[in-house]
Parts: structure tokens; sequence; C-alpha cells
């Protein structure tokens, strides 16, 4: 699980830096980018939240 949600975050942060770097060329790409990462990132708060309350009830 822990792979999984470093893998999460990861990729977030990628897409990401990969947005802002876009974003310098193409805005509109970039930011669907930068929007598409922070939902991942999103993802790994609210994965991450589960997974502590799952680890908190044992």
């Amino acid at each position: 699980m822990k792979k999984k949600l470093i893998a999460l975050i990861v990729a977030g942060e990628l897409l990401i830096f990969s947005g802002v770097v876009l974003g310098y060329y193409h805005p509109v790409a970039g930011s669907i980018f930068e929007i598409i990462g922070g939902l991942l990132n999103l993802c790994f708060f609210i994965l991450l939240l589960v997974y502590a309350k799952k680890n908190k009830k044992k």
C-alpha cells in the first residue's frame, strides 16, 4: 500500500511539473496537466487519510 501511495504522489508531482514547463509554450495544455496532477495529489491525501483511519482502528 505504501508503494502505491508513493507512486501516486510522484506521478502527481511529475504532472504538475510538466504542466508548468508545458505551460510556458502552451498555456492551455499546461493548465490541463497541472489540474490532472493536482487531482492525483488530492487522491493521494484522501487515500492517506483512509489508510490512517484503517490503521488507527486496529
